[in-house]
């Protein structure tokens, strides 16, 4: 035996050791207990009562008590120890390997190369490679802005500059497209800027105005400068010439040309000349020619204004603009304007002698006093526009900049609301400004560079989301989700641990403990967890006790009758005795189920309920079908079954099914109770026995026989 004995340590040992050789890598071994159910002989004392008969010749019926030892195999449980093997700290198993690194916080951006240890993505820091790098504080290469991104980041360039490839910018020339410039447009780095051709100054950025040159220092000129749109002109009084810098008058010498109409002598001046007579002569009053004694020269003979001496007599004239009156010495003063002789373009206004020339408005007399230009009113600031002026042949127009319109006054410009008549270009939110508008974007998207689309916020990769666990990017918005074994919570956003224990999501067979993000299972007495961690092996059986069958039984005394006179009436009696047993015999079969009598398993028999046979005892099937509540409440219509403290996880409703057990020798109602199949728990006490035990004693079972 010893010999046996040994051999089976060895062989067991051999087959420890194989199991640990079964995984390769960083593997550890560690002692393993499991509790073994072995069954030993057990005895039991017990009071069984019984009756015998008594009294006169026998025909009473007493009482009796004896003891009674019953032999029973009792349960016992003991450790057993083996060795086992698993995977050591830090790392986890892969097939029969276990070199697969284990990081129990996870790695976020990265992988885990060792135990707790991560190799971070490109881009990501920290110890679980959770914190995002920021390029930009550092050496990023972009030749302007640097815009940090989830793990990376990009290049943007200033205003007035396009990207070139992916770092670099370069200059937009706006000078190529719509700039807006009034006349020249120059580009600059990054912008560029409005020029005015020669003659005009730039009015604002964009506009330009006519510069009157001959506001300041006549222009240059030496004596008479007009101002045109762009440029000025340079002119001179009577008796000058322009010189060909076209600036400066000479004097002309009027002697030069014909003797300057002198009949004797001319004589040249600065700007004139006059003339004179020789000797013997008088210049005539019309101061070119020459005459004889002139007898005006000594009385005026009572001419108004002139004196014309002739031979030997005279006459007198008029200046011009004027008429020799009838009596031939006064003059009376022409009006110009009304006989048509004037030379005005427009409007003429008479005057003693001569007459003046007006214009209309929008426009201004010409140099020569008779004709009329067109006043540039946007030139010389005189128009009542409010932004922009446009000159036209008398008058002028107005007009207004981009995001204006003009007022009923034909001057005035009042701000255009491009976000109520539906001429902005924004994607979602316009609001206007004075002269223009902005746009702005609703919550979960951001503004374009054009400034009026409107792009969707990545809130899952910019990190600026509230999700505890997982973000699913949306348009316009996001959503969060948890990891398996959480669910989430009202506000949309936390993580609240899901107890799959409480709710029946879990698949343990016997017991449930629920752990943050999870659970683990545990098996009651008598069992060891399966190796997918979720169901139970091995079973446990609790041999019923034994109990004397009760024994009653009732004697009829059946004695000597003596004498004839008492026949009758012992018949009579036998009868109604033989009645009362009847028929409290059949009570007791509809009270009871059929009863079985069995013999106590030994210790090496298998835990099958089915197949155990118990003596001394009684057995009421609690397999009977009636209609009404569970012990928690719940409506029931089926099998009638013994529920106890463990639920039925593959289906709550249907609790485990058992036997209740009536002791013979107590004559109690069923008070044990023992299983059929399996079984959930080992048998213990249960407190729903004296619920039973009342529905056995009031006949509640309905059975079939």
């Amino acid at each position: 035996m010893a010999v046996i004995r040994w051999g089976l340590l060895a062989l067991l040992l051999l087959q420890q050791l194989s199991e640990i050789r079964s995984l390769t890598g960083h593997v550890c071994t560690h002692w393993r207990s499991t509790s073994v159910m072995v069954y030993t002989k057990a005895t039991k004392q017990q009071t069984q009562r019984y009756t015998t008969g008594c009294g006169f010749w026998g025909w009473g019926t007493c009482t009796r008590y004896r003891y009674t030892i019953s032999y029973y195999n009792k349960a016992v449980y003991k450790l057993q120890y083996n060795l086992a093997q698993a995977c050591c700290q830090g790392w986890k198993q892969t097939g029969s390997t276990c070199n697969t690194p284990f990081c129990s916080r996870g790695c976020v951006h990265g992988s885990c190369t060792a135990p707790n240890l991560c190799t971070c993505t490109r881009g990501y820091i920290g110890t679980r490679c959770h914190a995002d790098i920021n390029e930009c504080t550092g050496y990023h290469g972009c030749q302007h802005n640097c815009v940090n991104t989830a793990g990376s980041y990009r290049c943007t360039c200033r205003t007035g500059y396009v990207l070139s490839g992916t770092k670099n910018c370069n200059d937009i020339n706006e000078c190529t497209g719509s700039h807006g410039c009034q006349h020249n447009c120059v580009n600059t780095a990054g912008s560029y800027r409005c020029t005015c051709r020669t003659g005009y100054v730039l009015s604002g950025t964009k506009n330009c105005n006519d510069i009157d040159e001959c506001s300041t220092n006549k222009g240059g000129c030496s004596q008479v400068c007009s101002n045109i749109r762009g440029s000025y002109r340079c002119s001179c009084n009577v008796g000058y010439a322009l010189q060909a810098d076209r600036h400066l008058c000479r004097d002309i010498d009027e002697c030069s040309t014909g003797n300057g109409g002198c009949a004797h002598n001319c004589t040249n001046t600065v700007g004139s000349f006059f003339c004179t007579c020789r000797t013997g002569f008088v210049l005539d009053g019309n101061g070119l020619t020459c005459s004889e004694h002139d007898e005006c020269l000594t009385s005026h003979h009572g001419c108004e204004q002139k004196c014309n001496n002739l031979l030997e007599s005279y006459y007198c004239s008029c200046n011009k603009g004027y008429v020799l009156a009838a009596n031939k010495k006064l003059c009376n003063d022409v009006d110009e304007c009304s006989n048509g002789t004037h030379a005005c373009e427009h409007n003429c206004h008479n005057t003693r002698g001569s007459y003046t020339c007006l214009c209309r408005n929008g426009y201004e007399l010409a140099y020569d006093g008779r004709g009329c230009t067109d006043a540039d009113e946007c030139s010389n600031g005189t128009h009542a526009c409010e932004h922009n002026c446009h000159n036209t042949r008398g008058s002028y127009t107005c007009s207004c900049r981009n995001g204006y319109e003009l007022a009923s006054d034909g001057r005035g410009c009042t701000d255009v609301d491009e976000c109520s008549n539906g001429t902005h270009a924004c994607d979602h939110n316009c609001h206007n400004t004075r002269g223009s508008y902005t746009c702005s974007c609703r919550n979960g998207y951001e503004l374009a560079s054009d400034g009026r689309g409107c792009i969707d916020v990545d809130e899952c990769s910019n990190r600026t989301h509230a999700c505890d666990h997982n973000c699913h990017n949306t348009h316009g918005s996001y959503m969060c989700s948890c990891r398996n074994g959480y669910e989430l919570a009202s506000d949309g956003r936390e993580c609240t641990d899901a107890d799959e224990c409480s709710n029946g999501t879990h698949v343990c067979e016997h017991n449930c403990h629920n752990t943050r993000g999870s659970y683990t299972c545990s098996c009651r007495n008598g069992y060891e967890l399966a190796s997918d961690g979720h169901g139970c092996t091995g079973q446990r059986m609790e041999t019923a006790k034994e109990t004397a069958s009760e024994e009653q039984s009732t004697g009829a005394p059946l004695g000597l009758i003596i004498g004839v006179i008492f026949a009758v009436i012992v018949a009579v009696v036998l009868i109604a005795i033989s009645v009362f047993f009847v028929c409290r015999h059949k009570r007791n079969i509809v009270r009871r189920p059929r009863t079985e009598c069995y013999s106590a398993p030994t210790a090496t028999q298998s835990q099958d309920y089915n197949n155990v046979t118990y003596e001394n005892t009684e057995f009421l099937l609690a397999s009977k079908h009636r209609t009404g509540k569970n012990r928690d409440g719940r409506q029931h219509t089926g099998p009638w079954t013994v529920q106890t403290d463990t639920t039925n996880a593959s289906n709550p409703d249907k609790p485990y099914e058992g036997i209740l057990v009536k002791d013979g020798e107590e004559q109690s109602a069923y008070t044990k109770l023992s299983f059929r199949g399996e079984v959930p728990a080992p048998i213990g006490e249960y407190q729903t026995l004296s619920a039973y035990q009342r529905r056995a004693q009031q006949n509640d079972y309905e059975y079939s026989a």
